[in-house]
């Protein structure tokens, strides 16, 4: 039975990432096309400048809760309240710092406006449940999940998106 559940688990994470990374370059390529070198290029740095500060949102954290949880699956809920704790600290923290690094770069108005608009993503990761259904090692639940996230974005974006002047749509569009 063991070979089984581990095959499976295997299997659900594989192919709900590569469905994952696929919808990722069709929004890319589609975005790319859309917005231009210079749209697509400060996209991509308001992105780059959070993802910067997204490693302060975990420091390892996340797979300690998933081994946790796997070990004693009865006290998840413990783990949880533990962890959406020390979750939002962090991530408030980050999203301190990165307000605070927007405030002092010479960039344009809209794209330190689109920096916050990404930074506020991170708030969202605090309840995500992917490392819960992992730690219960119920990963076609973690899978599904992240499909149906890439999913709802990747058609909100072909429906919404059409000119550079839709920029600011694209982070609100990963909030939904």
């Amino acid at each position: 039975m063991l070979p089984q559940k581990i095959l499976k688990n295997f299997l659900s994470l594989t192919v709900s990432d590569a469905l994952t990374k696929l919808l990722g370059f069709l929004v890319v390529t589609y975005l790319a096309r859309r917005f231009g070198p210079d749209g697509f290029g400060v996209l991509n740095f308001s992105i780059a400048i959070v993802n910067y500060f997204a490693f302060i949102t975990d420091p390892g954290i996340m797979t300690f809760a998933i081994k946790s949880i796997a070990q004693h699956p009865s006290e998840t809920k413990t783990w949880m309240d533990k962890i959406f704790g020390i979750r939002l600290f962090l991530v408030i923290l980050a999203f301190a710092l990165l307000l605070a690094v927007v405030c002092i770069i010479n960039k344009p108005v809209q794209t330190k406006l689109l920096i916050v608009m990404y930074g506020l993503l991170l708030f969202p990761q605090v309840i995500a449940p992917g490392w819960i259904y992992q730690g219960l090692q119920k990963m076609e639940y973690a899978g599904a999940y992240n499909v149906l996230q890439g999913v709802v974005y990747t058609a909100l974006v072909f429906l919404i998106v059409r000119s550079v002047n839709h920029i600011p749509y694209v982070p609100l569009m990963l909030m939904i």
